[in-house]
């Protein structure tokens, strides 16, 4: 049996089922014999994401002071914030101890109002990334084990990459891709594996020298087409010649042809048959995008899962509910970016921890309640160390009253995010208008003036013809007007593929690329060939043709 509730949030009705009750019982803390039942979530599973989503700044970033050594640093936090920021080396030093910032525990206020205090005094680090672990890499979030990146966010392994986004792990000379893994030389792609000096690809794999191609496996030297499997030379899914194809790839120097192909790429591939997901080698698993995993529902980009359900960007991860960009993890609820951690319920950005509820930024800790910015500690709440007999006593204590306060089994609320709504996570899976965040109770970052300044020189069209000197120029984005520069090893690269220099900002650019994507929706569908009913991605609405797995498989072949 299941049951109707309605998002204390959005108004809408959302269903609880068996097995979800299962696992709210399984993920409730167990304290000296004592079980304390996991309530039920209040919101719906969207309104859940938006909390964890909203506290994630990815790819803004700023130049500001380290509050600790005074020196210059990048950070996803301004100048003058309410809190302290420091840099990496600053945060991670051995000096630093934020247990002296602990607090006792009143139980005359709510926890989050205690909790509050914390985020708003405990240094805070600048940048989601280990310096230590990265080689002339300063401008990644996010990030780590990266060589001479730059505007690299949720990024790993990966050299001389530039603008690249979105679970990018082992890829090489790579600019303005989304969701790639062992790819090199490859520009303006998404969701590829294996590819080689390509452009434009959209779930692709193991593709050559090819340009605006979707959905095709071990294609060499292909122009806009969809379905193949080991073609050569083929242009608009016909068979061409080697000449036909170099001359269209030579064209794409030019800046207007590059435009003009990017456009008719997306018109061209709505005329293709879909399967109606990506699920591969997957057992009683609905979402899209997800790889070798079992009973995994409503989940989306992740693999090698067991038991999960509401997660996104994930790997490596069993029993989990509401999760957001984790890595080998098991038994988690309502988390963000937490990884290799066991126990985790309402955490956001830990790695390396056991047994933590309600905390942030806590690395290499066990056993912790309540706390902010903890590393390589034990039995704290609010900051403050205990014996382990007096951190049970307590922590058991402050569940029953956060029930009584309606707190416990609630993900942090949406006033105490650090971030404006529209440089948050939040807003690329969830846009909102000014007027409609803030009615909501989120912050804005208004446009500030000085991005937005005319730009200083006329980008000749054919890559060919750009000077050295554009380096030193203020462009301006042809879309919404933002100023950018383009960055010594950037422009080198576009002369060695003989790309345009890009015509809009990084922001623009990003969200171009996500357009090309899925919502992270399911919607009841049936085969357009055999009727079977499917959970896809791919809305009613859409006019797109969508398969079974043993149609598409079928039609394929």
């Amino acid at each position: 049996m299941s049951e109707t509730h309605i998002c204390k949030n959005c108004a809408q009705n959302f269903e609880i089922t068996d097995e979800d009750f299962a696992f709210y019982r399984k993920i409730s803390p167990i304290i000296n014999g004592k079980t304390y039942a996991m309530p039920a979530p209040t919101h719906c599973p969207d309104c859940r994401q938006i909390r964890r989503l909203c506290r994630r700044n990815e790819r803004i970033l700023y130049s500001r002071t380290c509050d600790s050594c005074k020196k210059k640093i990048i950070s996803i936090y301004p100048e003058n914030t309410e809190f302290p920021v420091y840099c990496g080396h600053c945060w991670w030093d051995d000096s630093f101890d934020s247990r002296k910032y602990g607090m006792d525990f009143n139980f005359n206020k709510p926890f989050f109002d205690q909790f509050e205090i914390l985020l708003k005094t405990v240094p805070r680090m600048s940048l989601y990334s280990q310096e230590q672990n990265n080689t002339n890499s300063e401008y990644t979030n996010h990030s780590d084990w990266n060589k001479n990146c730059y505007m690299c966010m949720n990024s790993a392994h990966c050299e001389d990459c530039y603008y690249c986004t979105n679970f990018n792990i082992y890829n090489k000379n790579c600019v303005d891709c989304l969701a790639m893994q062992h790819d090199e030389l490859c520009y303006n792609c998404v969701s590829t594996k294996g590819c080689y000096a390509s452009i434009g690809l959209l779930d692709c794999e193991n593709c050559i020298e090819s340009a605006f191609l979707y959905n095709c496996i071990g294609c060499e030297n292909c122009f806009m087409s969809y379905n193949l499997r080991h073609k050569k030379y083929y242009i608009r899914n016909k068979q061409a010649t080697k000449e036909e194809y170099e001359k269209i790839r030579a064209e794409l120097s030019n800046a207007k042809n590059m435009e003009n192909a990017r456009k008719e790429f997306i018109e061209f591939i709505k005329s293709a048959s879909r399967k109606y997901c990506t699920i591969l080698n997957c057992e009683i698993s609905t979402g899209d995008h997800l790889i070798s995993c079992k009973n995994t529902k409503n989940s989306f980009y992740g693999f090698k899962c067991k038991d999960v359900k509401f997660a996104y960007d994930f790997g490596e991860m069993k029993d989990c509910y509401d999760i957001y960009e984790p890595w080998q993890g098991e038994l988690q609820y309502e988390t963000h970016g937490v990884n290799e951690s066991y126990g985790m319920r309402f955490v956001h950005v830990a790695w390396r921890n056991n047994d933590l509820s309600y905390c942030d930024s806590c690395f290499n800790a066990q056993y912790l309640f309540g706390c902010n910015g903890i590393h390589n500690q034990k039995y704290c709440i609010l900051n403050k160390r205990y014996t382990k007999e007096e951190y049970e006593e307590l922590t058991g204590k402050i569940i029953d009253h956060m029930l009584k306060t309606n707190e416990y089994g609630e993900f942090f609320p949406i006033n105490l995010t650090p971030f404006p709504y529209n440089e948050s996570v939040a807003q690329e899976y969830y846009p909102l208008t000014q007027e409609q965040a803030i009615s909501k109770g989120f912050k804005w970052r208004e446009k500030d003036a000085r991005e937005y300044q005319k730009q200083t020189c006329v980008l000749p069209t054919d890559v060919k013809s750009v000077p050295p000197t554009i380096i030193n120029e203020l462009l301006a984005c042809e879309k919404c007007g933002k100023n950018y520069k383009i960055v010594p090893q950037e422009l080198e690269y576009y002369k060695k593929m003989n790309l345009p220099i890009p015509r809009k900002c990084f922001d623009c650019r990003h969200m171009e690329r996500m357009s090309l994507r899925n919502p992270r929706q399911l919607w009841a569908r049936k085969c357009d060939k055999c009727s079977a009913s499917l959970e896809s991605s791919y809305a009613p609405s859409r006019p797109e043709k969508i398969y079974c797995e043993k149609c598409f498989v079928d039609f394929i072949e």
